[in-house]
């Protein structure tokens, strides 16, 4: 199931939805042209997308093709900065262990608040995700436009984030601010900082 949309809650309710219900699903973020919505939907196969905004399901034209990984939870694109796009298969158990992982090694409060800055078509955006339903904590979307606002971190005080996940280059960004501090942020107890290696 191709799912296109950005932030909204639903676009990770839609996630959630496929995981429980054995549906490998392939995120598409609306920042991206249409053109590499259609190539993907070829790419995959895939008859139909769900677009999150619009809460409906779009005809693409392309005919269904029998999966070859029956424990398949979920495909990312790469950024096809070398040509097409090529997709990377992450089957349930991998998911799994990924899921373990976060939860035994990322130290997290009890009932975590964790922000996320990526797009869900971007594999960092996984561990707010995964971390979300390993701990039950609370997530913190953040759409392009509340990144970029002045008022940021406000919005990170505000709703007491204690979890950061993000790039270097992003976090490095943030932490030119003087408001990056214990005394703005007295919530925010684990710094993750994850990139391609």
């Amino acid at each position: 199931m191709v799912l296109y949309g950005h932030q909204q809650a639903e676009f990770a309710v839609a996630i959630y939805s496929c995981l429980l219900h054995n549906i490998p699903y392939i995120p598409v973020d609306c920042i991206y042209p249409q053109e590499r919505l259609k190539e993907i939907c070829q790419l995959a196969s895939a008859p139909y997308y769900y677009d999150v905004v619009a809460k409906q399901f779009v005809a693409t034209g392309e005919t269904a093709s029998v999966l070859a990984e029956p424990d398949l939870a979920y495909i990312m694109f790469t950024s096809g900065s070398t040509g097409k796009p090529k997709g990377v298969q992450i089957g349930r158990e991998s998911l799994w262990h990924f899921m373990k992982w976060v939860r035994e090694d990322f130290a997290l409060p009890d009932v975590p608040v964790l922000m996320n800055h990526a797009v869900f078509s971007f594999d960092l955006s996984l561990i707010p995700l995964l971390a979300n339903l390993a701990t039950g904590g609370h997530i913190v979307l953040n759409a392009k436009e509340d990144i970029a606002a002045e008022n940021w971190l406000e919005r990170l005080k505000s709703n007491e984030v204690s979890a950061w996940v993000s790039t270097p280059s992003f976090a490095y960004q943030k932490l030119l601010s003087p408001q990056f501090s214990a005394e703005y942020l007295p919530a925010l107890s684990v710094l993750c900082s994850l990139a391609k290696c």
